[in-house]
Formats: structure tokens, sequence, C-alpha cells
């Protein structure tokens, strides 16, 4: 199940670059537990599917990491 999420969060970040963890979750649904999200995206950082930008509630996911130094 963790690859679906992983490829649903992909997809949201693909179309809204420089979206914040709640606006994920909001558009990928509210019934999903947060904290799967958040260790989903953590892990998809690890691994440089994605990047991040900026600490805790400031923090914004990009897939390219030149999207997220142009805001």
């Amino acid at each position: 199940e963790d690859y679906r999420l992983e490829e649903l969060i992909y997809k949201d970040i693909e179309k809204y670059p420089g979206s914040a963890f709640g606006e994920i979750h909001q558009r990928i649904g509210k019934e999903i537990n947060k904290h799967k999200i958040r260790r989903v995206l953590k892990s998809m950082v690890d691994n440089k599917r994605i990047f991040s930008k900026g600490e805790r509630r400031w923090r914004k996911y990009a897939i390219e990491q030149n999207l997220l130094n142009n805001q």
C-alpha cells in the first residue's frame, strides 16, 4: 500500500510543485493517516525522489529542486 500512497503523493506534487504537507494531505484525502503520509514523504526525500525546502510548518515539496529555489 505504501507504493500506491507514494505514487499518489508524487502525482500531486508533480501537479502542484511547492506544496506544503497540509495541502498535499487535503488533496490526496483526509482519511489517510497523516503520520503515514509524513513517513512516506520523508522516505521519498531521503531517496531523492522529491525535494523539500524549509523547516517544520514552512516545509515545501517539489519534484525538481530548482522549483523550490524559485519561490
